[in-house]
């Protein structure tokens, strides 16, 4: 049983901070700063003496570090698939990511990357993009995520074209954002467009479609907007 004193101690390898008392069962210790990835033993002492002897382990871990993500931007309505590259990332329980404060489970698929899925925001703009392996440190550094206004088509002309491509389509809309990833998609071919401001983006149909095929239109070649045609 732990008990309230001056002399509560965790110690931490060879390293000992003083203890927290919360509980007969519960204390609070802040970890001692080390500069490296290792396992120590942890263990407990009323007396600041005598300890206890259960080889309790924790683990220390580099603090993740993010370099970059991609797409750096996504729409208002969240649901994007932002992978993060960085280093450090280790698979627990409680690895997470951070867009600004808001908190939400990642995927960890590597030392090196990640998946995160934006929730949806009430505020357009920059984001910080943070990691955390255990729930608690998160990283120091950061990349940031621009949300987006949302895109909307509302017209397509013409509706047909040459099979062997090279028809000029305008897509007419709002939201649309010249300086990104901008995309047309016809049928499962991607394509810059080779005119754009905010409201009329011009695309060049590519070769060898045969009937009908859905036009998409994509900010940061991830999301789509469905055009309807």
């Amino acid at each position: 049983d732990f008990i309230q004193s001056e002399y509560l101690r965790c110690k931490f390898g060879n390293q000992t901070v003083r203890a927290r008392f919360v509980s007969t069962t519960k204390l609070m210790c802040d970890v001692p700063r080390v500069n490296f990835s290792h396992t120590v033993e942890v263990e407990i002492s009323n007396n600041a003496d005598e300890f206890t002897r259960n080889k309790v382990t924790f683990r220390y871990e580099m603090l993740p570090v993010v370099v970059s993500v991609q797409p750096p931007t996504g729409p208002e309505q969240g649901n994007t698939t932002i992978t993060v590259y960085g280093e450090n990332f280790v698979k627990t329980p409680r690895f997470s990511c951070r867009l600004g404060d808001t908190v939400f489970p990642g995927i960890f698929v590597n030392s090196t990357k990640a998946l995160c899925i934006s929730p949806p925001t009430q505020k357009l703009g920059f984001y910080q993009m943070r990691i955390t392996n255990n729930g608690q440190d998160y990283s120091t550094d950061s990349v940031d995520f621009e949300y987006i206004p949302p895109t909307f088509v509302y017209d397509v002309s013409p509706m047909r074209g040459a099979v062997k491509g090279g028809t000029n389509v305008t897509i007419s809309g709002i939201g649309f954002i010249t300086d990104g990833e901008l995309f047309c998609i016809f049928g499962g071919q991607r394509v810059k467009p080779i005119f754009a401001n905010a409201t009329r983006i011009v695309c060049r149909t590519p070769p060898d479609y045969v009937g009908a095929v859905q036009i998409r239109v994509s900010m940061n070649g991830y999301d789509y907007t469905w055009t309807g045609k």
